[in-house]
């Protein structure tokens, strides 16, 4: 099977798109008519293909995603501490020989990987076809939108944020 080449619209749409996350604006940016052309692109399998190809060539390959929301699953963070002592008068105070930091488990960071891996694994598993039809492809848009971003912010090395909106 051939491979498809983007139209110029199409190239337009994809950079339009990684620049603003929205696929409505970048769909009128890149000149199509209608708001809905930005969800429909977002289904094509040539747009789909040129998003995966990009991801690729910054190095963030499914490998490469996979294995850093597993290492983010397992994230710690260094907190400072002080180890309270009880001297024998009575009186507590800060050990002089505690250690001023500790690492702990990052549970934001963790509970968000979890749910970025959830999301993903969901994906990879399918989806209800009938909700999608209710829904519209607005689940795909932000949900794809979601998965790039984090991508993004991984590999750029920027720190994770969780969103509690799922």
């Amino acid at each position: 099977m051939a491979k498809q080449k983007l139209t110029v619209k199409q190239r337009k749409f994809v950079k339009f798109y990684l620049e603003s996350g929205n696929a409505s604006q970048a769909a009128l940016q890149a000149g199509y008519k209608q708001t809905m052309s930005g969800r429909e692109n977002l289904l094509k399998p040539t747009i789909k293909n040129a998003f995966q190809q990009l991801l690729d060539r910054a190095g963030l390959t499914d490998g490469y995603l996979a294995d850093n929301v597993f290492k983010l699953t397992k994230a710690q963070k260094i907190q400072s501490c002080d180890i309270l002592v009880k001297k024998e008068n009575g009186k507590i105070v800060v050990n002089e020989n505690s250690n001023d930091f500790i690492e702990v488990n990052d549970n934001n960071v963790q509970l968000g990987a979890t749910k970025l891996a959830l999301q993903i694994k969901e994906r990879l598993n399918g989806h209800n076809k009938e909700e999608d039809k209710i829904l519209g492809t607005v689940k795909h848009e932000h949900f794809f939108t979601g998965v790039l971003q984090k991508a993004m912010e991984l590999r750029l090395g920027k720190s994770y944020a969780t969103n509690d909106d799922g």
